[in-house]
């Protein structure tokens, strides 16, 4: 009779991963065993798993409930050739062993300003290996900040949900930070980012650099890189939407301005004259004045050619000097004259002597 016949369990309560025997027991009207099978009986179960129905051919039916998700209690129909037996059979499911690969590592917010004020959240929620939320606090729970291996300090969440937490302190330097834990000695296989960033361009910390150094004397011709750091208030690494320009005071001329990202510019600064360079640099409009002023000292090179520079075609009575003394002056290959070059005059005839 399907209104007397029997669903049972022989686990009322089981934990996730566990089994339990589901026995279906055939009856008659009057409630007496049916003692025989009775035709084909199927199982279901509302959450869980069941294995296949095994006919002990004396009116009763076995099958194994492995319980899987801690939700309301599992139910267990049955049915006898596709009719249902009015009789359920309920097995209360509860959280396993806390387990590594399911436990959960988050962050909230996951981006910070890099300001050394803002911090991040961080929970651990501890899972069995179904990856039900266990209900408890009683497991060992470690976090670690990456790079610097900053140790957190973890607490027990909300009572009764199985959360722990712990503060990813502020701090000035912008990067990503990787938070990875450990439960009960077993790395968790999860883990949680979160992105510090720097904030806008600061004039007053970007910097101006030249290679070679500012201060360097640099022979004309010779090139000399230009870079651009644009930084915040802190000191990171930034970038701008605002235009950036690089110029120059005195000789010279600044090309090829490149932005590489991460608020890194380069150009370069060449000249021909000798004489001095003041590089700047404009981020909208707003002198940079970071790291000082940037100079470089241009110098001549190497001799390359002479000229006459005065007492050319002159003529004097015998035995007297000509009234202007003959002169060259030395030059580079740009035309910078060039100094300290020793120069030896010659007479083309033997009509007269050189002194000096």
């Amino acid at each position: 009779d399907l209104t007397e016949s029997l669903v049972e369990t022989n686990q009322a309560t089981r934990l996730a991963g566990e089994q339990a025997t589901i026995t279906v027991t055939l009856r008659d009207l009057n409630q007496n065993p049916l003692g025989a099978s009775g035709g084909t009986v199927a199982l279901a179960a509302s959450h869980g798993t069941l294995s296949a129905v095994t006919n002990n051919n004396n009116g009763t039916y076995t099958a194994t409930y492995t319980a899987t998700l801690v939700a309301a209690p599992a139910t267990i129909t049955a049915t006898l050739n596709g009719a249902a037996l009015t009789d359920n059979a309920t097995i209360t499911v509860t959280p396993g062993a806390a387990d590594a690969t399911t436990t959960t590592i988050t962050a909230l917010p996951i981006s910070v300003a890099a300001d050394g004020a803002a911090t991040s959240t961080i929970t651990v929620q501890a899972k069995d290996a179904h990856g039900n939320n266990l209900t408890t606090e009683a497991e060992t729970v470690t976090l670690t900040a990456n790079p610097g291996a900053v140790v957190l300090t973890v607490n027990p969440g909300v009572g009764g949900t199985g959360t722990y937490t712990a503060t990813l302190p502020a701090s000035t330097t912008a990067g990503v930070v990787t938070i990875a834990g450990t439960i009960n000695a077993v790395g968790i296989t999860d883990d949680a980012t979160v992105t510090r960033t720097a904030a806008g361009a600061d004039v007053a910390q970007s910097t101006i650099t030249l290679d070679p150094v500012s201060g360097s004397n640099v022979t004309v011709g010779a090139p000399v890189t230009v870079t651009v750091q644009l930084k915040d208030a802190v000191g990171n690494n930034t970038t701008s939407g605002s235009a950036l320009v690089i110029g120059r005071t005195g000789v010279g001329a600044i090309t090829g301005t490149t932005n590489l990202g991460n608020g890194t510019y380069t150009a370069t600064l060449t000249s021909t004259a000798t004489g001095g360079t003041t590089v700047t640099a404009t981020l909208g409009g707003t002198p940079i004045t970071g790291g000082g002023a940037q100079t470089i000292t241009w110098i001549a090179g190497a001799a390359t050619q002479v000229a006459v520079n005065a007492g050319n075609g002159q003529s004097a009575t015998v035995g007297t000097a000509v009234a202007s003394a003959p002169s060259v002056i030395v030059r580079d290959a740009s035309g910078n004259p060039v100094a300290d070059i020793d120069v030896s005059f010659t007479l083309s005839t033997n009509s007269g002597t050189i002194n000096g």
